[in-house]
């Protein structure tokens, strides 16, 4: 219960579950349809384990005024149109990644600092995520303009080469990586490689004709894309990236809504966080454990553990990271406001690893499960 009480407190800084300003409906027999965008595909756990059953709760708990429509794989729009197309109202409602806007979300993107987390970092990205945005305004206003729903979580960047095993930040010299987001390219470069950027999808023919020697990633995206063939090591780091993403609906949207459909999706969309959070970890661990028996079959060596020695090391040369992120957040909040945001999220970081427990999510997904059948 001690460990439970902690999350909800966390939760709650902000009392984010509190409606005001909502519109009555015409009518409560009348259904709304909501249309859905997901980069999930049809067939990946993170919709049928996690999108799906939360949505149908939704629609459940609502007695049917709620009816969603799920455009999967993109099919709607692609990742980086999503903020845009939920604000014009191509869709009601969609999740985007923050890496993909540069400076619009620079205060939230704290928590995908590296080296911040550790593996597996689905469910403590989240958390942490959701405990600075309730806390601090100036957080919130990133999303002037749409209504944030709730944080989906990154599993933890490791790093997987061709050639050869990384064991010291000295065998990172020379190498060209693939990698997302401003501030884990920095890291990447920090510590001797040379980041490159790519679009969704062409990593894999990139490591093909040996235009990069490797990839940051987490076990789930490196597992799904299937990248096995092409890669023979892999050095666990903890969460060298993480990714973000961000759940929003069309601000007209949310404000026509009835009080009690707003209660019921601002409630479920914490309670989403959690439970995707726990089965995407869960996911990076079954992944991990597949992954390392491929590379054993192909006589590669399996996963390398960077040692406690080692790790201090690179989170000692990766500081200067920490000092970029201060500086675009100070440009946008201040130097003080910028300290406070960056020790809170050392400090959440912590008191997750010290308390959290999966009792809760557990829970959640077994109810989801059960009203859903």
């Amino acid at each position: 219960m001690k460990k439970l009480s902690w999350m909800l407190i966390i939760f709650f800084i902000a009392n984010t579950c509190l409606i005001s300003g909502c519109k009555e409906p015409t009518s409560k027999s009348a259904v709304i349809n909501l249309r859905f965008s997901t980069v999930y595909q049809s067939w990946s756990p993170g919709l049928t384990e996690g999108i799906l059953p939360w949505v149908k709760w939704i629609e459940k708990q609502s007695g049917g005024r709620v009816k969603f429509t799920i455009y999967y794989d993109q099919s709607a729009l692609t990742v980086s149109e999503v903020l845009d197309g939920v604000k014009k109202r191509a869709v009601d409602m969609g999740e985007f990644r923050i890496d993909l806007y540069p400076g619009l979300f620079t205060l939230n993107s704290v928590t995908e600092l590296p080296l911040l987390l550790d593996y597996p970092s689905s469910s403590s990205s989240g958390f942490v995520a959701s405990a600075l945005y309730n806390k601090y305004p100036e957080l919130q206003s990133e999303f002037e303009g749409v209504k944030f729903l709730c944080w989906n979580g990154g599993g933890p960047g490791e790093i997987f080469t061709t050639g050869k095993q990384i064991k010291t930040a000295d065998d990172l010299k020379g190498l060209r990586l693939s990698v997302s987001g401003a501030y884990s390219s920095a890291a990447i470069k920090a510590l001797g490689a040379t980041p490159v950027s790519f679009d969704p999808g062409e990593d894999y023919g990139a490591l093909t004709k040996g235009f990069i020697d490797g990839i940051v990633g987490d076990y789930v995206f490196i597992k799904t894309v299937g990248f096995e063939p092409v890669l023979r090591y892999a050095t666990e780091v903890g969460a060298l990236s993480v990714t973000l993403d961000a759940y929003v609906m069309n601000l007209d949207v949310w404000n026509n809504l009835p009080a009690d459909i707003q209660e019921i999706i601002s409630a479920s969309s914490q309670r989403y966080m959690e439970a995707q959070g726990l089965t995407m970890d869960n996911r990076e661990k079954s992944d991990r454990t597949a992954l390392e028996s491929t590379f054993l079959q192909k006589g590669d060596p399996g996963i390398y553990i960077l040692p406690d020695d080692q790790l201090d090391k690179w989170r000692e040369v990766v500081t200067p990271v920490r000092e970029m992120w201060m500086a675009d957040a100070t440009a946008k909040v201040g130097e003080a406001k910028a300290k406070a945001i960056l020790d809170d999220a050392i400090k959440f970081t912590k008191l997750y690893d010290e308390n959290y427990s999966a009792e809760y999510a557990e829970r959640v997904i077994q109810e989801w499960i059960t009203a859903t059948q």
